[in-house]
């Protein structure tokens, strides 16, 4: 049995060290996040309760930019390296440096690295038309 799901949130300029330390978090983080989130379908997790939990986050930072202020070297953060990504790529962005953190579960590789050996997306079916 399927239930469908609808969920739209905008938020504008929230604090990201009031919402680090609201999730238990001490990350030496500071400025805005803002965010348009729009989820629809069914059986977004149909192994579970049905519910989403956050796991994981992306530093981004466009590669124009950083390189216009820092040329030849690449971001970092807590001594970890930013990975660049060209474009075009996958996410329709202009060329980036991006770099994972496992902020909300536990890696046993390691908080920075970009895969988790005990997260999967096997039920992820793609995306759908509303």
């Amino acid at each position: 049995e399927t239930s469908p799901i609808q969920l739209s949130l905008n938020a504008s300029q929230l604090n990201v060290t009031d919402l680090t330390k609201a999730a238990g978090l001490q990350y030496p983080v500071t400025g805005t996040l803002s965010a348009k989130v729009q989820v629809h379908g069914s059986e977004l997790n149909p192994i579970g309760d049905g519910s989403v939990k956050l796991t994981g986050a992306d530093y981004l930072v466009i590669a124009s930019s950083w390189d216009a202020a820092h040329p030849g070297v690449a971001p970092q953060l807590m001594g970890q390296i930013f990975h660049y990504f060209a474009a075009p790529n996958r996410f329709g962005l202009p060329a980036f440096y991006t770099l994972h953190v496992w902020a909300w579960k536990d890696n046993p590789d390691g908080a920075f690295v970009n895969w988790h050996p005990n997260v999967s997306c096997q039920s992820f079916v793609g995306e759908t038309t509303p």
